[in-house]
């Protein structure tokens, strides 16, 4: 004798909200468990939910936003070379896209942009020490293995 159906969990859709109901393929019904796992009412629901905006808050929607909306020079505006060229933000904001915040720069004078206004100074503080330490102790190790 088969057994008596167990009563259905009540279930609500993620996206609509509506009641869930165990579906029938080929006439069978759907397993339990895959019911348990299922977290929408059909395929429409899911891509609703799913659908994510247009641009992200990353940074390469950041990026997006600023190719759509300011559109760069044919040339670097510091040494006029029109190979690489990349968007600099003068007050390295780069969620401030206003026109006159970009310029146009090539790779090599972005580069040195940086450079002299100190972002690498700042990332790669300490370093010089690090190696002098680094160095010394391996002078002090290569003169312990000398027999000399």
């Amino acid at each position: 004798m088969p057994q008596k159906r167990k009563p259905d969990p009540v279930k609500y859709c993620a996206s609509c909200n509506g009641l869930m109901t165990r579906k029938r393929f080929s006439g069978v019904l759907e397993s339990m468990n895959v019911f348990l796992r299922r977290k929408f009412c059909g395929v429409s629901c899911m891509g609703k939910k799913m659908e994510k905006p247009l641009v992200e808050l990353t940074l390469s929607g950041i990026r997006q936003r600023t190719h759509r909306a300011i559109p760069m020079n044919d040339a670097c505006v510091e040494c006029g070379a029109t190979l690489n060229l990349q968007r600099h933000h003068i007050d390295e904001d780069k969620t401030n896209n206003m026109p006159g915040n970009v310029k146009t720069l090539c790779a090599s004078c972005h580069a040195k942009w940086h450079w002299r206004n100190g972002k690498y100074e700042r990332q790669f503080a300490g370093s010089a020490e690090q190696i002098a330490k680094l160095s010394a102790r391996q002078g002090t190790r290569s003169s312990r293995k000398s027999p000399s």
